[in-house]
C-alpha cells in the first residue's frame, strides 16, 4: 500500500500536519538525536512548558559553554524546533543556575588564540564567538610534571 493511503501518515511532521502542543518537546527531544550537534544543544535544556507559541526551557547547571553559545542565539533552537514541530515556535531560554553570560573571555590566553588566522577563519566562516580558552599545554596544567621535571622516569 502506499504510504499516501496509509491512515496513519507516518509519524513525521509536516508543515500541513504539525506535531500537536503535548508532544512538542518529546518529540524535538526524538529528532534532535538525528544530529550530534542539535543532540548537544537539546540535552542541554530542561523543558519548562509551551504555552502554543512560545517553548520555555532552562539551561542545565552542568551546560556551562554550551549554555554561553544558547543564551544569545534563540534562533538556533528555534531552527531545531521548527524541524521536529513542522512549524514556526518562539523559544525563550531561561538561565537558570547556569551563568547566562554572553560575554567572551578576555585575557592573554584570549587574546592569543583570537589572533590565530585559523581561528579568525573559524569565527567568521560559522558566524560565531570564542566562548572559553583552556591552556591544555603541559605548562599549563596544574599538579601535574613535566617530562623534564620527573627524576623517576
Amino acid at each position: 500500500m502506499p504510504a499516501s493511503d496509509d491512515p496513519g501518515g507516518g509519524d513525521a511532521p509536516t508543515a500541513s500536519a504539525p506535531v500537536p502542543d503535548d508532544q512538542l518537546w518529546s518529540l524535538v527531544i526524538e529528532r534532535s538525536r538525528q544530529s550530534p550537534s542539535d543532540a548537544a544543544k537539546i540535552e542541554a535544556l530542561d523543558f519548562i512548558g509551551f504555552d502554543g507559541g512560545t517553548l520555555r526551557v532552562r539551561l542545565r547547571e552542568d551546560a556551562v559553554n554550551i549554555g554561553r553559545f544558547l543564551s544569545g542565539r534563540p534562533e538556533v533552537l528555534e531552527a531545531i524546533v521548527e524541524r521536529a514541530a513542522g512549524r514556526r515556535v518562539k523559544v525563550q531560554i531561561e538561565a537558570g543556575d547556569a551563568p547566562a553570560a554572553a560575554n567572551e573571555p578576555s585575557g592573554a590566553a584570549y587574546d592569543e588564540v583570537r589572533r590565530l588566522p585559523l581561528v579568525q577563519q573559524a569565527l567568521d566562516l560559522f558566524d560565531a564567538r570564542i566562548i572559553d580558552v583552556q591552556d591544555h599545554s603541559p605548562a599549563g596544567r596544574t599538579g601535574e610534571a613535566s617530562q623534564e621535571d620527573r627524576s623517576d622516569v
